[in-house]
């Protein structure tokens, strides 16, 4: 195998380079195997001590990535900035169609910018993520899912109120579990003079392929005419909220 000019014998199933300069070598290896098989990197996994690679793959690629993965660093004392937080969320460094947040982010990190417009955000619970960084989210990205949440029943209450009032109008689905105190969401009683009877079915297919249908004949529905499906699965403490902007009924 040939690699920047140099010959390397493969004698084993697992093939091992040596460099000086270990940026070097990714970049190298990386640029030999999408070479090979014409392909391109479609997931870039990083880390705090390898945001390098943001620059690199933005200068690599013209087109944006699947997805990109932030991980926590192998050395502990490596931390993401609110800075780094703030290039990640809005695409400065390179772009990415989703974005899976399984890192430890700041606790007080407060988003008072606009988030890139991803297709799904993946989240693993945080302090730092409160109601307001939700909301904020919740403006510019089409998914949220939300991993290991400390979200409460008063939460989901208070976001319901916060769609009612207009809000979240790029928001589709928003999937959270574990949540706090759960006992059956007591929505067709805290909002009962928000559902509404639908004439037909609704449905909504996930950036994973997976289709969701809301097989109720009501849902919830704002002045404007968007409604919001809930599916719970109560063994896993889970809600799965469905958005639909303005869903008109058939005439007959």
């Amino acid at each position: 195998m040939r690699l920047d000019g140099e010959r390397f014998e493969c004698t084993d199933k697992i093939s091992n380079t040596y460099w000086e300069d270990v940026i070097v070598g990714i970049i190298t290896f990386t640029d030999h195997v999408c070479n090979m098989f014409k392909v391109d990197v479609q997931v870039l996994t990083i880390q705090k001590s390898t945001m390098w690679a943001l620059d690199w793959i933005k200068l690599e690629r013209s087109a944006p990535l699947r997805q990109l993965v932030i991980h926590n660093d192998q050395d502990k004392e490596k931390k993401f900035t609110e800075e780094d937080v703030r290039q990640i969320l809005t695409n400065r460094r390179c772009t990415a169609y989703s974005l899976a947040i399984e890192a430890k982010l700041p606790e007080k990190l407060k988003i008072d910018y606009t988030p890139s417009n991803f297709k799904a955000l993946k989240i693993r619970y945080g302090r730092w993520l409160t109601l307001e960084n939700l909301y904020i989210l919740g403006e510019t990205c089409q998914e949220i899912i939300i991993e290991k949440s400390q979200f409460t029943v008063k939460d989901l209450e208070a976001i319901m109120n916060h769609w009612l009032s207009g809000r979240l109008n790029r928001l589709r689905c928003l999937s959270i579990d574990r949540v706090k105190g759960y006992l059956g969401l007591p929505f067709s009683t805290i909002f009962r003079k928000y559902i509404k009877k639908l004439d037909r079915k609704l449905f909504y297919e996930c950036s994973t392929g997976m289709v969701f249908y809301h097989g109720e004949d009501r849902a919830y529905r704002r002045n404007d005419g968007a409604f919001v499906g809930i599916n719970e699965i109560q063994s896993l403490e889970s809600v799965f909220l469905f958005f639909f902007p303005n869903v008109k009924r058939k005439r007959c």
